[in-house]
């Protein structure tokens, strides 16, 4: 099982996870690979680092504004390739802000 919500294309050194995202079009883009055997996951990689596994019957691509996640248990989670701390590691929101950065050019 992995989940990679993204605001661009590559996710963790170059894998085109949400190949369709845009920085600019508002919206979250979401990759929810169900959970599958070894064999699976070996096939299902290299298209994954094309960006060219969307049509796979695993892989489910998803657009919001907002995601809020539940676990059972915590999970692994990274933030721009950091280990962040949170203060509920079993729920947790990832919500995109519009017009929250300013970038002078």
């Amino acid at each position: 099982l992995l989940l990679s919500v993204g605001n661009g294309m590559s996710t963790g050194g170059g894998f085109l996870l949400t190949p369709e995202a845009r920085v600019d079009d508002g919206l979250l883009d979401i990759c929810l690979i169900k959970k599958v055997n070894r064999r699976r996951v070996l096939s299902l990689l290299p298209s994954a680092i094309k960006g060219k596994h969307l049509k796979e019957p695993e892989v489910v691509i998803h657009q919001t504004l907002k995601i809020e996640i539940t676990t059972k248990e915590p999970i692994p989670i990274y933030y721009d390739g950091e280990l962040p701390k949170l203060n509920d590691p079993l729920n947790f929101t990832i919500e995109l802000l519009p017009k929250k950065l300013n970038l002078i050019c």
